[in-house]
């Protein structure tokens, strides 16, 4: 969970190999993708490189390296667009790379068609509810087929601005508004037409706005995928589980069909739709602690048959050192930082684990992140 960090290339944009022609006309200006002038072959084997040299520059190495998974372009769920209105006229799009201005973008190779409707309406649509040169954000996540929408920096409503932002949901075909009027803030909904719910698994959340969820559906797959491969082992369905850094229950879900799920999450939403989705599945227990200042120690997970972490980018190196002293058979450890897990791994290699496989999952296509999933086994 949280957001990625980019991959560092030792050579120069030259050396990765003969540019081709950007599918984006926006591609020079626009501060998004990197790597569209490379082609598809040129940046997957650059990426995957990248991911070898890191982790083994960490000082580990899987027995099994994964036949990496590439996610292609328009499938990306969650988008933040730029807007502004100057002069009655509203441009939307995304800054240009390292600058504050707006480039006007009216098509984007990385979304979902439904986001991309949403953008080609969003100049017209968005005049009546923003003020003359006030910049805002606006978050978009197609949950499940339904569009939720944050936007950030809009001033205080009043009576009229709650009915233009109810006419901007019909006119976009968004199922949620929320707004965050000052820095620091929690968004607070002011348009709710249809629940924002997602399945995982079995498992039915209702989703806050502008929670975290994996970037796209085929990405969360093929994570979901890595993490039951790598769990593979565990027979029947009566195992104990913990899932660490659970966010909204992404893998929490499937994992239920393997046993009984303890959840563990620090942010308060995040606990709360979860609590709401155990009480019609007793096989889901959920706790809210900080994971970084009281990671879950060997004694708790004595009886657990695997463990399931996906920290932010920072890693988790306290819970890596406690899980490295517990006798848990099988750890899998999700990351969107190569750096930091291999510090993690280490840790875990060191403490008697076996670094059985890791699996590239590119989700970001033409950018510099990725995520990994990594499997470690108890040696006996």
């Amino acid at each position: 969970m949280g957001m990625t960090v980019p991959l560092e290339p030792n050579s120069s944009a030259d050396s990765l190999g003969p540019r081709v022609l950007p599918v984006c006309a926006h591609f020079e200006e626009c501060g998004g993708c990197q790597f569209q002038n490379l082609s598809i072959a040129d940046y997957q084997g650059w990426k995957e490189k990248s991911v070898r040299e890191i982790i083994e520059k960490g000082g580990v190495c899987p027995s099994l390296w994964h036949k990496p998974v590439f996610v292609p372009e328009k499938t990306r769920r969650r988008v933040t667009f730029s807007a502004i209105k100057q002069g009655g006229i509203v441009t939307t799009g995304f800054h240009r790379h390292r600058s504050h201005d707006i480039v006007s973008i009216a098509h984007c190779h990385l979304i979902l068609p439904s986001l991309q409707t949403v953008l080609e309406k969003m100049p017209v649509a968005f005049a009546p509810v923003l003020h003359e040169k006030v910049e805002v954000d606006v978050f978009l996540q197609d949950v499940d087929g339904k569009i939720d929408c944050v936007i950030t920096g809009l001033p205080s409503t009043g009576a009229r601005q709650t009915e233009n932002l109810a006419k901007l949901a019909e006119g976009l075909g968004l199922a949620r508004i929320s707004l965050v009027t000052r820095e620091g803030a929690q968004p607070e909904t002011y348009i709710d037409i249809h629940p924002v719910q997602k399945m995982s698994g079995k498992l039915s959340v209702l989703i806050p706005p502008a929670a975290f969820l994996q970037p796209s559906g085929e990405g969360e797959a093929a994570l979901v995928a890595a993490v039951n491969k790598g769990l593979s082992s565990l027979k029947g369905s009566k195992n104990k589980i913990a899932d660490l850094f659970s966010g909204c229950g992404t893998f929490a879900g499937p994992l239920l069909e393997r046993g009984f799920v303890l959840a563990v999450e620090e942010d308060g939403k995040m606990v709360e739709v979860l609590q709401k989705a155990a009480r019609a599945n007793g096989r889901l227990t959920v706790q809210q602690r900080d994971l970084f200042k009281e990671p879950v120690g060997p004694r708790e997970l004595t009886g657990y048959h695997a463990v399931l972490l996906d920290p932010p980018r920072a890693g988790a190196r306290e819970q890596a050192l406690k899980l490295a002293k517990s006798a848990v058979p099988i750890v899998i450890y999700v990351s969107c930082n190569p750096q930091s897990f291999a510090r993690d791994a280490k840790i875990l290699t060191e403490g008697g684990y076996h670094f059985e496989s890791l699996q590239i999952v590119d989700q970001f296509i033409w950018s510099s992140h990725v995520e990994i999933v990594g499997v470690f086994c108890r040696k006996t």
